[in-house]
């Protein structure tokens, strides 16, 4: 997967392991440009990464709500959450394909994060302790989703906000801590890029036998792919 451009070695490896879905994803960078767009994404919305880098997101996806009202837009509410580095909600919005038809998108939404004024060794996504951090990118994974009814104008003011990806599971795992030592180790060089061999050779394991942490790791936290389990990490170290 091309990346728009250049990006410190840490960041670049994370968006490239996070691009490796079936599931549509595209990352925006601090302006909100378009850095990156995976193929599924092309599928489903009919556009390629030539005709979309450096385009504003709400350009291309022209998301609205199920009252049809605008949601992508300038500073969006999503991004500014990012910003603020808060944990960014789900969401489901109805996007418009490059060919004008209408599609139902679901949305995940995860902050990459880098040390400020670092430009070089950067850990995304689970930065140094030390350091004041801030977001270098919002990555958006989404899939076709159902259409969603409108709800009663008395209603829609009084809708809670809709629940993390991650939140049931999140409760489910939160005591006693699921992880062994040795799958967080696995899971947090996965969670910066490194890939099954480079995590075995730097735990002193074979790839096998990452393979199998990996596998343990998915079933302890209840997730289905490698790319559930870094937004889960992500979410925790934020």
């Amino acid at each position: 997967m091309r990346l728009a451009q250049k990006y410190p070695k840490p960041v670049a490896k994370l968006l490239e392991q996070l691009t490796h879905t079936a599931e549509g994803l595209f990352a925006v960078d601090a302006q909100q440009r378009i850095i990156v767009w995976n193929k599924a994404a092309e599928a489903l919305l009919g556009y390629t990464a030539e005709e979309v880098y450096g385009k504003s997101c709400c350009e291309i996806i022209q998301g609205r709500d199920c009252n049809g009202v605008l949601q992508c837009v300038a500073h969006c509410s999503h991004f500014e959450q990012g910003k603020k580095l808060r944990w960014v909600h789900h969401m489901d919005i109805q996007s418009r394909s490059k060919s004008g038809k209408d599609i139902w998108i679901s949305i995940t939404t995860v902050s990459i994060l880098v040390t400020a004024g670092v430009t070089a060794g950067v850990t995304a996504g689970v930065g140094a302790a030390s350091g004041r951090r801030k977001l270098f990118a919002l990555v958006h994974l989404f899939r076709q989703a159902e259409q969603t009814d409108p709800a009663p104008a008395s209603l829609v003011s009084l809708q809670p906000s809709s629940p993390g990806p991650m939140a049931g599971r999140e409760d489910a795992s939160a005591s006693p801590f699921p992880l062994t030592h040795r799958e967080m180790e696995v899971l947090l060089l996965m969670a910066e890029g490194a890939s099954t061999k480079e995590v075995g050779a730097k735990l002193f394991i074979s790839p096998a036998t990452v393979r199998n942490h990996i596998q343990s790791v998915l079933k302890k936290l209840d997730l289905h792919t490698r790319l559930e389990a870094i937004l889960w990490v992500i979410h925790r170290r934020m």
